[in-house]
């Protein structure tokens, strides 16, 4: 089971803080997902937790590993992909959602 807890949104925003704290990318990518771990959420929680990281590609990964944990995401993921800047972003992470049903 992914999630023993479900993060409320003041959680979520703990989680964001946390990982904007982080001075390097690297360090950015491992604390998220220490605190995100065993965590389910909602997409737009989601959107405020990939909002800690300065660059896409540290977004995108997140996006695509919190895709499971997100208890909307056959409804609501979209948030989450239109809150990429780039198309090219949005097109990617759309391709993950479609072959990971």
């Amino acid at each position: 089971n992914l999630c023993q807890n479900v993060a409320t949104d003041a959680q979520a925003e703990n989680m964001r803080d946390q990982i904007k704290d982080q001075t390097f990318k690297d360090e950015k990518l491992q604390r998220a997902r220490m605190v995100t771990k065993g965590f389910c959420f909602v997409s737009t929680q989601v959107v405020t937790v990939i909002d800690g990281f300065t660059f896409d590609d540290n977004k995108m990964t997140m996006a695509k590993e919190l895709y499971e944990q997100t208890t909307d995401r056959k409804t609501n993921y979209l948030v989450v992909v239109d809150s990429f800047t780039h198309k090219s972003d949005r097109d990617e992470l759309m391709e993950y959602i479609q072959n990971n049903p």
